[in-house]
């Protein structure tokens, strides 16, 4: 069993570089499946150490969707983050989470 925080022996903000070869390479499906991953290793980590998640990962994951057109999970992704304790970046998303409700009105 791995320390909260980490994925396949990495912490989850080592996944940058992965990332970026991700979306260089077009593989948004293997990218969500990632940012999913990481999503749930940051929250495990705030259950042990009550740091606050990250908003990076739930952010590229809800521009993924966005992009995609798929509001219902954009909306779904900042709701996610929005019931987490966070970092002090959580105002980014008041903004997002106003904006993709409003694409399901759309």
């Amino acid at each position: 069993m791995e320390k909260p925080g980490f994925y396949r022996g990495r912490h989850y903000s080592d996944y940058t570089d992965n990332i970026r070869m991700l979306v260089g390479e077009g593989k948004f499906d293997v990218l969500e499946r990632l940012l999913l991953r990481l999503v749930s290793t940051a929250e495990q980590e705030n259950i042990a150490t009550r740091s606050g998640v990250a908003a990076w990962p739930y952010d590229l994951l809800g521009a993924l969707y966005h992009d995609e057109h798929a509001y219902v999970k954009e909306a779904a992704i900042y709701e996610r983050f929005s019931r987490q304790s966070h970092t002090p970046d959580r105002f980014l998303f008041v903004n997002r989470l106003a904006r993709a409700r409003g694409m399901l009105l759309a």
